[in-house]
This record gives structure tokens, sequence and C-alpha cells, in this order.
């Protein structure tokens, strides 16, 4: 599941560079928005969480006015947030939480 999960994500990121480098940001109206269902295959659902969040900052960011950039923003910030309480609640049971995240900076 997750090779084909990896293979679908990476046709559909090609496919959405291309419709960038060639300025059909129409056609990317439905590339973009299936880019991180397919990345949330097999995780958990905090990381779920993140991904959707950035998923729609990303699709926010195909508009093209101030209120676009803004919800954008806030989507990726919230994505962030998400990401940090994600890497938290996993690493929290361990003392050397650190260790998960970072595995060199307990050496």
């Amino acid at each position: 599941m997750a090779r084909r999960a990896t293979l679908v994500y990476a046709a559909l990121a090609a496919a959405d560079t291309l419709l960038a480098a060639t300025g059909r940001d129409r056609q990317r109206w439905l590339t973009k928005p299936l880019l991180m269902p397919v990345l949330m295959a097999g995780r958990d659902r905090p990381a779920q969480r993140a991904l959707a969040l950035s998923g729609a900052g990303d699709v926010a960011l195909l508009g093209s006015n101030q209120t676009a950039f803004m919800a954008g923003l806030g989507c990726f910030l919230a994505g962030h947030v998400a990401w940090i309480l994600a890497a938290a609640a996993a690493c929290a049971p361990s003392p050397s939480w650190p260790c998960r995240i970072w595995p060199r900076s307990a050496r």
C-alpha cells in the first residue's frame, strides 16, 4: 500500500509540477488537491491532521487574491502547529524524546 501511494504521489507531483511550469493553473485545480490525501495514506491521525491542513493551504494558494493568500497562510500555520503537537504526542513518553526527532542530538 505504501509503495503504491508513493508511486501515485510521485506521478501526481510530476503532473502538478509540469502544469505549474507551463502555466496551466486551471488544470492544477485537479492535481493539487489530490496530493495531500495520497500522502495521508497509512499515516496516523495526528500526521493526517497536519497533512490535511497543509493541503488546505496548498489549495487556498491556488487563488490569486489576498483572501486566498491569508487563508493559505493560516492553514499552513495551523499545519505547523499540528506537526509540533503530533511530534510531542509521539515522543512524550520517552525521556529522550529529541532522539526520535533528531537522532544525532543525543550522542
